[in-house]
């Protein structure tokens, strides 16, 4: 079966402070080094005809990418490129975002506003949807998309045709992954399931948290 298995990364010490990391480069927490190796073997041993990864080149990534290709087949395609990054946040990258207005800020919940020096959702979209179509579209077996909250979220609200702006608790788990089945009807995938890998534990991701996006 082909499918697309799209992938959150792990925790930074940033993120377990509840600050907004965006573009900026951190490493990932002490933790979060023991979840890399967790959702590697998970994924290496659960989707056993993995043909390609595409992954953010960003460092929190990087190490489920490095235990997972020890892993993967030797002929296994990589593509790694900084259009799968985090959404930048620009200024208020470090900030946390209770100070302006936690998740109902326009910031969140409109898809054209954009902080200062930083990216709308919109142009996330932009920048993250085309990469993945381009690199998965006519690919056989399963194509393991590596990348961050708010890029996950925004890839799958594309995927299930769904406001961009959309925000769901599920995203902001680290270890979170979406199953979508490609078959000859639906090039881009029929959703299959969801759940996260580290708390062993299914969501329920009908219902945003933040439903109130406006285009």
């Amino acid at each position: 079966m082909n499918r697309i298995v799209i992938v959150n990364d792990v925790h930074s010490d940033m993120e377990l402070s509840g600050l907004l990391v965006g573009r900026d480069e951190v490493p990932p927490s002490k933790q979060g080094l023991k979840d890399s190796v967790i959702i590697s073997d998970y994924l290496s041993s659960t989707f056993d005809n993995i043909s390609q990864i595409v992954a953010s080149n960003d460092t929190r990534v990087s190490r489920i990418l490095h235990y997972l290709r020890l892993h993967a087949h030797r002929n296994i395609k990589v593509y790694t490129s900084d259009a799968l990054c985090e959404r930048d946040f620009g200024v208020l990258s470090g900030s946390n975002p209770q100070l302006i207005g936690g998740f109902d800020s326009d910031i969140f919940t409109h898809s054209r506003i954009c902080p200062e020096s930083g990216e709308s959702v919109s142009q996330c979209r932009n920048r993250l949807v085309p990469y993945v179509r381009s690199t998965t579209s006519g690919k056989d077996g399963t194509s393991i998309i590596l990348s961050h909250s708010f890029a996950c979220q925004i890839i799958f609200n594309v995927f299930m045709n769904q406001d961009i702006t959309h925000l769901s608790d599920f995203w902001m788990k680290k270890g979170s992954i979406s199953v979508f089945n490609i078959t000859d009807d639906y090039p881009w995938g029929t959703y299959d399931t969801s759940y996260n890998i580290l708390e062993a534990k299914r969501y329920c991701i009908d219902e945003p948290v933040h439903n109130r996006g406006k285009d």
